[in-house]
C-alpha cells in the first residue's frame, strides 16, 4: 500500500513555489492552490494484480516507461501513443474493463510526477467517518487504510467504476469545507520510478529478419528487400541498395549486428505499413502482440526469439514487421484455400535473379482451424472443440 508517499504533496510545495502561470489543473496545499500542467505525452494505467492476463497483454503492446511500487495495482507510465494503440486493438474493449486511468503531470519547477489510483484525506474529527463513507459511496471510491500513527487520515483508491480522476476527486472534496486536507497521491517519476530496461534488437548474419528504422539504415549491414509486388501466390520482395527510414524491410544481415532502442527517437511512433493487392507488410517500432481475425492470415518472417507464432496471437519485437495477407477464397467463408497454403515468399535479388525462400522459418506441422489460428497445443491435449480442422494441408474433422 502507498502510505509513504503521503507528504510528497508538502515537498513538491517547495519545489514548485505558488505564483501565477497558465494552468491546466491544481492541487490544495494548506488551503493554497498549487498549479500543475498536464503532462500530454505520458499516461498511468493501473490494472489491479488479479488481472494478470490484462496486465501482460498490455505489457507486451507498450513500452513502459516507468512503473510505481504497489501491492493491489499494476501502476505503469506509458506514453499517450501507446494508450492511443491499446485502444485500438480487438481485445481492448474487454482490457477496459480492468485499467484505470489516470494522468501524469509537470510542476512550475518542470518535475514530472504521476497520479496513482489513491488519494489521501483528513477528517476533521472522528464523528465525521460517515462523511468519509457518505463520499465514498458517491465517487465510487474505496476506503482502504487508516494509518494507524495518524489516525484522522485515510487512503482512498479509485475502482473501476470510478468516473473521475484522483486529482480531480480530492479538490472536490476539499472544496465541500467538509474535510481537513485532500489530496491526490502524486508520485514523483525521477525517484519512484524505476525505467523497464530495454533489450537490444539482435542480427545475426545470413539470419533472416525483418527490420524498420526512424533514421535510414546502413546499407552495409546487409541486403533490405522491400515489398514490391504480389505475382499469382508469389509475394515478391525487390532489393533496395539504398533502404529508407519508416520502410519496413526483409534483412539478410552480412554481420552480427545489434541496435540500442534506447539512441533511438521513436516517441508517438508505432507503424509504418506498405501495401499491394491484399498483402500489406506492418513495421512496428514497438513490441506487439497481433490477435488473429477472420478473413486473413498473419505471418512472421523473422527467424528470431522475438517474433513467435502462437495459436491465437503473433508476438513482433520491436523494430521488426510481419506480414499481414488477406484471402481471398478461404475455408472458413465456404471457399477452397486451406489456411496452411500461405503464398510464397519471394526475394528479388538485383543482378543475381530470383532467391525462393519458404513461406515461415516457424511453420512446421502446423494445425489450424478454419480461420487460420494455428491450434497445435489445443489439438495435442484434446482440448479443442468437435469441428473441421487443417493439418497437412486437407481438412480433418474432430468428433
Amino acid at each position: 500500500m502507498i502510505t509513504n508517499r503521503l507528504y510528497l504533496v508538502g515537498l513538491l510545495c517547495f519545489l514548485c513555489p505558488v505564483h501565477t502561470i497558465a494552468q491546466t489543473d491544481y492541487y490544495y496545499y494548506k488551503g493554497n492552490r498549487v498549479p500543475l500542467t498536464v503532462n500530454e505525452n505520458k499516461v498511468v494505467v493501473s490494472i489491479p494484480k488479479e488481472c494478470d492476463e490484462t496486465c501482460e497483454r498490455i505489457r507486451a503492446n507498450v513500452n513502459v516507461l516507468g512503473m510505481v511500487e504497489d501491492e493491489t495495482f499494476d501502476i505503469l507510465v506509458i506514453a499517450r501513443s501507446d494508450y492511443e494503440h491499446l485502444t485500438s486493438m480487438n481485445s481492448w474493449e474487454e482490457d477496459a474493463k480492468s485499467v484505470i486511468l489516470t494522468s501524469c503531470y509537470i510542476t512550475e519547477n518542470n518535475e514530472e510526477i504521476c497520479a496513482s489510483p489513491y488519494l489521501n484525506v483528513r477528517l476533521k474529527n472522528e464523528q465525521d467517518r460517515n462523511l468519509l463513507t457518505m463520499y465514498a459511496e458517491e465517487y465510487k471510491l474505496k476506503i482502504v487504510y487508516n494509518i494507524p500513527y495518524m489516525p484522522l487520515w485515510y487512503i482512498l483508491s479509485l475502482t473501476l467504476d470510478s468516473e473521475k480522476e484522483p486529482l480531480q476527486i480530492a479538490n472536490e472534496l476539499y472544496e465541500t469545507g467538509n474535510l481537513a486536507e485532500s489530496v491526490a497521491d502524486l508520485v514523483a517519476l525521477d525517484s519512484s520510478i524505476e525505467p523497464e530496461p530495454l533489450e537490444p534488437v539482435i542480427y545475426t548474419q545470413g539470419q533472416m529478419a525483418t527490420i524498420i528504422l526512424p533514421e535510414e539504415p546502413e546499407a552495409s549491414k546487409g541486403k533490405y528487400y522491400r515489398l514490391d509486388r504480389v505475382e499469382g501466390n508469389e509475394i515478391i520482395f525487390e532489393q533496395e541498395l539504398q533502404p529508407r527510414a519508416h520502410i519496413p524491410y526483409i534483412i539478410v544481415p552480412g554481420e552480427d549486428f545489434s541496435i540500442e532502442l534506447g539512441t533511438l527517437d521513436l516517441n508517438g511512433l508505432s507503424r509504418d505499413t506498405v501495401s499491394i493487392d491484399g498483402v500489406s507488410f506492418i513495421g512496428t517500432y514497438q513490441k506487439e502482440e497481433i490477435e488473429s481475425k477472420e478473413g486473413f492470415y498473419i505471418d512472421i518472417i523473422d527467424a528470431t526469439p522475438d517474433c513467435i507464432l502462437s495459436d491465437n496471437t503473433v508476438k513482433v519485437g520491436a523494430l521488426r514487421a510481419f506480414l499481414q495477407v488477406h484471402w481471398d477464397d478461404p475455408y472458413s467463408h465456404g471457399g477452397t484455400k486451406a489456411p496452411a497454403e500461405k503464398m510464397q515468399i519471394v526475394l528479388h535479388d538485383r543482378g543475381t535473379g530470383i532467391k525462393t525462400l519458404s513461406n515461415s522459418p516457424l511453420k512446421g506441422e502446423n494445425i489450424y482451424d478454419l480461420n487460420g489460428r494455428i491450434v497445435n497445443g489445443k489439438w495435442s491435449n484434446g482440448k479443442l472443440p468437435h469441428g473441421i480442422y487443417i493439418k497437412d494441408g486437407r481438412k480433418r474433422l474432430k468428433k
